[in-house]
């Protein structure tokens, strides 16, 4: 009976330190990721900065402001996330998408404030790459979105991001964004998305 009360002593011991420990990494993994969730058409994707990266490598989802003084000619706010298919067997094409938005700023980042952008009637489908530069030629907010690294057929969309916190002690930001935006995936024939999702991510910085 004592060697199966110690027995069952230890199960508990080591149950406990278990629960305790993923708890750990749990709330490890809340403070050390970089995350962008979303759905799109009801289909959940997530882009997720691993806890440990090797040095130099790309942290996404990324978030860049640059609000310089009213003699330079650059302010502007830029996030880019590369969201993947959650669940495998979901039946899409996409099976990861890169997502950009870009806003001209005019004031310093603000929280609560509806960051828009919106499509160039005929030039928001299919358009080849680098063509978001004509966007900011134009002083033109948009969001940009490609699909399993094909960056020949991008488009835009029209919609917004709103920026619900910014922790500077943390340099950490974390907002939504929701728009609609046709399918960069040429079998989708011109098919609308509707995505919505939250982010949560470092702040980078210039001023």
């Amino acid at each position: 009976m004592r060697l199966y009360n110690m027995f069952f002593k230890s199960i508990v011991v080591l149950m406990s330190l278990l629960t305790i420990a993923c708890k750990k990494e749990k709330q490890q993994e809340e403070l050390s990721s970089s995350t962008f969730k979303c759905e799109v058409n009801g289909v959940e994707y997530m882009d997720k900065t691993p806890i440990f990266s090797p040095p130099g490598a790309a942290r996404f989802p990324w978030f860049g402001y640059y609000y310089l003084n009213d003699r330079e000619n650059y302010k502007y706010l830029i996030f880019q996330t590369f969201p993947k298919l959650e669940n495998a067997n979901s039946d899409v094409a996409a099976k990861y998408y890169n997502l950009e938005i870009y806003c001209p700023l005019d004031t310093e980042l603000q929280v609560n404030k509806e960051y828009l952008f919106e499509a160039i009637p005929g030039e928001d489908y299919l358009m080849p790459v680098n063509y978001e530069i004509k966007y900011r030629d134009k002083q033109k907010a948009y969001s940009i979105i490609s699909a399993n690294g094909d960056l020949n057929n991008n488009c835009f969309g029209t919609g917004k991001m709103v920026i619900k916190s910014i922790d500077m002690d943390k340099m950490e930001v974390r907002g939504i964004l929701e728009l609609i935006i046709p399918s960069p995936i040429v079998s989708d024939n011109k098919k609308l998305l509707s995505i919505k999702g939250e982010f949560r991510t470092t702040l980078n910085k210039n001023h």
